[in-house]
């Protein structure tokens, strides 16, 4: 609608779940116990970029922790790629 493109010139190409990562059991216990991870946490799985947010998931988790004394841990993976650093001295 915002770039007025005619439906018929639209395609969609759907990207599937691919089907060995439906089918994988995981025992979600052992890997929170290997990575002495809380429980009630908040995963966010993105590359280490800037323009990831992760700045901005940390400051509502302060905002939460500060004005509501409501604490949940949170989970990042994803390489590094520039903003690691940044991201640690902030927490």
């Amino acid at each position: 609608n915002f770039y007025q493109i005619p439906p018929e010139r639209i395609k969609v190409f759907p990207l599937p779940t691919p089907v060995f990562s439906l089918n994988a059991e995981v025992d979600t216990k052992k890997v929170c116990a290997k990575y002495d991870i809380p429980e009630g946490f908040i995963f966010y799985p993105a590359q280490l970029w800037p323009h990831k947010n992760h700045y901005i998931i940390l400051k509502a988790l302060c905002r939460l922790r500060d004005e509501y004394r409501i604490k949940i841990p949170a989970v990042f993976c994803g390489s590094d790629k520039g903003n690691a650093a940044y991201l640690k001295k902030l927490i």
